[in-house]
């Protein structure tokens, strides 16, 4: 969930790189990776929560 925030925060501000980042480790779920897109979620991404319906 932290990763879409950090993409959808970016694209709000106009920039598009983050979320084309993002959907190009979407489209690869199994390849390694060494950045950050293989962390822990920073602290504030530990509290976000998300619902189906908003």
């Amino acid at each position: 969930n932290w990763l879409a925030q950090r993409a959808i925060d970016a694209a709000e501000q106009g920039d598009m790189a983050e979320l084309h980042r993002l959907h190009e480790v979407l489209r690869q779920p199994f390849t390694d990776r060494d950045d950050d897109y293989a962390s822990r979620p920073p602290e504030w991404g530990k509290r976000l929560e998300v619902s189906c319906s908003s």
